[in-house]
C-alpha cells in the first residue's frame, strides 16, 4: 500500500477515535453521569488497547491487514452507533470498549503497514 494512503487512513482513524472519546465524555455528562463514571468510560478506551495490542498484532501478522482493519471499522462503527440507539450509561460502556478494540486493531495494523 502506498505510504500517502497509509498516512491518510491513519489520520482519519486517529481523528475518529479522539473525536469519539470526547463525544463519549460529553454524552455521559449529558446523561448525568458522575465524574467517576465518566473516568471509567474513558478508561475503557485505554484498557482495551492495553490488553488487545499484542493479540491484534499477531492477528495482523497472521491474516494480513485487511481483516483486522475491517474488524476495526466494524467495532468503531458499532461503538459510535450503540449510544445513538440506546442512550444509557451501560451502552456508553460498550461503546467505549468497542472504541478501544477498534483503536487497538487499527493502530497496530496501520503501523505495521507503514513499516514503523
Amino acid at each position: 500500500m502506498a505510504l500517502p494512503l497509509v498516512l491518510a487512513v491513519t489520520f482519519v482513524g486517529f481523528v475518529g477515535v479522539n473525536a469519539s472519546r470526547v463525544v463519549l465524555q460529553l454524552y455521559a455528562l449529558d446523561l448525568h453521569a458522575s465524574p467517576t463514571q465518566v473516568g471509567m468510560l474513558v478508561a475503557l478506551y485505554y484498557v482495551c488497547p492495553l490488553l488487545l495490542s499484542w493479540p491484534a498484532g499477531t492477528w495482523g501478522d497472521r491474516y494480513g491487514p485487511r481483516w483486522p482493519l475491517l474488524f476495526s471499522a466494524l467495532c468503531g462503527a458499532g461503538g459510535r452507533l450503540i449510544p445513538y440507539f440506546v442512550p444509557t450509561l451501560t451502552a456508553l460502556s460498550f461503546a467505549g470498549a468497542l472504541g478501544g478494540m477498534a483503536f487497538a486493531c487499527f493502530a497496530v495494523v496501520v503501523q505495521n503497514m507503514g513499516g514503523w
